[in-house]
């Protein structure tokens, strides 16, 4: 990321109410680095919640999804409400955003591998982490968005205690990760990533 494309952040730290304003002020400081890229600015809706979509039949759970709905043309970003570090949600809203600036169906090759790489993200494009350049830049813009008004969920039962594991894990090694009943994944002869461009075969982690 060169000295051109970064944002400038001079001033006082912003104060945000809400988890969506913030994501939204963090999305337009984040626009500018996109202008050299294969990636189209647009208007997005941002906000904090479960990522779950459908994708080769599954029940996917992800830190971060972008939603096309084909009755509104403007796209939707999610972030798992157990993500609360603000770095770590930058670079997931950056990868997000990625998607949402691409045509529908771009999936995580050509295009979508330019553009990360070319706003400093890095790793697998599937989960994309920040490159050295990137943290740098959201340092800066951390620096003017101020505290991510967000605590990290905990999941637990309404009695107070913590839910136990009824669901079974799936791993895949491209960083996808969901759960499902034992009774659908034995009744899954094929089991692949529900990421149509990974490829991989996840594992099943059965509880000892």
């Amino acid at each position: 990321m060169t000295a051109s494309t970064k944002t400038k952040t001079r001033g006082k730290s912003a104060k945000f109410a809400t988890r969506d304003e913030w994501l939204l002020a963090a999305k337009k400081l984040l626009d500018p680095i996109y202008a050299k890229t294969p990636g189209k600015v647009r208007d997005v809706r941002a906000s904090v919640g479960f990522p779950a979509g459908k994708r080769s039949g599954k029940s996917l759970h992800a830190i971060g999804v972008c939603h096309y709905d084909a009755q509104d043309t403007m796209p939707q970003i999610w972030i798992h409400p157990e993500i609360d570090d603000p770095a770590r949600v930058l670079d997931i809203l950056a990868h997000e955003l990625t998607h949402a600036y691409l045509p529908v169906g771009t999936g995580h090759k050509g295009d979508f591998r330019r553009t990360a790489e070319a706003i400093g993200l890095t790793g697998q494009m599937t989960a994309t982490v920040a490159s050295d350049d990137f943290a740098a830049t959201a340092k800066e813009l951390l620096a003017v968005l101020g505290p991510y008004p967000h605590s990290k969920l905990t999941y637990q039962q309404a009695s107070g205690r913590k839910q136990t594991t009824r669901q079974i894990l799936v791993d895949c090694p491209c960083g996808i990760k969901y759960r499902a009943s034992r009774t659908v994944l034995e009744s899954i002869t094929d089991l692949r990533c529900p990421d149509g461009d990974c490829g991989e075969t996840p594992e099943i982690k059965y509880p000892n």
